[in-house]
């Protein structure tokens, strides 16, 4: 049986990555292949969720230093004689590299980065036999490296079926956000609220589920500059399961700067909710299908912004439809396409 050893800096607990790796760890993977996790930094939050996993040893240290981080690992890999290292983030990954140098080891090392590569300057064609990418836009730029196809999986990231949709609200229009709340930066969130306020539309709400640092930030902005229309932005802070507590919607909205892979955009779209979402590098574009799931629009452009948002609200698809045009995100889809790479590599 091929041992796989999967590497991860510090988690949340929260997250979308840890969502993705709980559901790898709980499949019927691990009895195909040994995996096994070891969290470099441990968790910061919901340490429950990685215990007890059948046939996984998961191991966490929180060494504030990087060197004896480094030593964990080494000491973890030789002891476990692993034929795959798949890392999660840059250090793990030179890590991994020199450790297979220094004690003339031949496993694979797999880079399995979260984010989007844009800006990122690791030199992965040195540090990585293959790549994990979750989205067309990182495997684009991991070609522009030099990286030859051959060696790179495009895997995306999966969603779960539900058979429990979020219908429109009928009474008035009523658009979500869930997420991180941050006013500038990666989540952008100056620019849903200023393209909301200015739309030429009266009878809306746009609920807020999430809290982050820039809570205040966005309150505070929309107090001094639209204090007319202050009370139809509602914050309903951070929820563990915000799915389950979100009785109606018209379409989420994702204003983002960069992503990875927005997982938010599958949640909303499987429970049959359209989506509105800046064509931000990465990931949107693999996900939204104009006219069919909802719309893409030019990040920065408010008008193109509010024309996108009377779109969505004239779309005809049902939740059903909505739902079914991410099926090659399925859970088991993607687990399937996962099986076939480890056995190849």
């Amino acid at each position: 049986m091929k041992k796989v050893l999967i590497v991860s800096p510090q988690l949340g607990g929260i997250g979308g990555i840890e969502t993705v790796l709980l559901k790898v760890l709980h499949s019927p993977l691990v009895n195909k292949f040994k995996i096994d996790l070891l969290i470099l930094g441990g968790l910061k939050a919901n340490k429950n969720r990685f215990e007890n996993i059948d046939n996984v040893d998961v191991h966490t240290t929180a060494h504030p230093q990087k060197l004896l981080r480094a030593f964990e690992m080494a000491k973890y890999i030789l002891i476990n004689k692993e034929d795959i290292v798949i890392c999660l983030s840059r250090e793990e990954l030179i890590v991994a590299f020199y450790i297979r140098k220094i004690f003339c080891l031949n496993y694979k090392i797999v880079s399995w980065i979260h984010f989007s590569l844009q800006g990122n300057k690791t030199n992965f064609k040195k540090y990585a036999d293959y790549h994990f990418s979750i989205s067309s836009g990182n495997t684009k730029l991991l070609k522009r490296r030099g990286i030859p196809s051959r060696n790179i999986f495009t895997i995306y990231n999966p969603i779960s079926d539900t058979k429990e949709f979020i219908l429109k609200d009928k009474r008035k229009i009523r658009f979500i956000y869930v997420g991180r709340i941050i006013f500038r930066g990666q989540k952008n969130l100056k620019e849903i609220i200023d393209g909301i306020a200015t739309w030429n539309r009266e009878k809306w709400q746009l609920s807020f589920y999430g809290t982050g640092p820039g809570v205040k930030e966005c309150k505070d902005y929309i107090h001094v500059k639209y204090p007319k229309i202050e009370s139809k932005f509602e914050w309903c802070g951070w929820q563990e399961n915000p799915w389950e507590n979100i009785r109606s919607a018209n379409a989420l909205i994702l204003t983002s700067s960069f992503e990875g892979f927005p997982m938010v955009l599958l949640e909303a779209i499987s429970r049959g909710v359209p989506c509105v979402s800046s064509n931000c590098m990465t990931g949107p574009d693999d996900i939204i299908k104009n006219g069919i799931n909802g719309y893409l629009y030019r990040l920065h452009d408010l008008d193109d912004f509010h024309v996108k948002l009377d779109k969505v609200l004239l779309l005809k698809k049902t939740p059903l439809e909505i739902q079914n045009s991410i099926s090659q995100f399925n859970d088991e889809i993607y687990l399937n396409r996962l099986e076939k790479i480890l056995s190849k590599i």
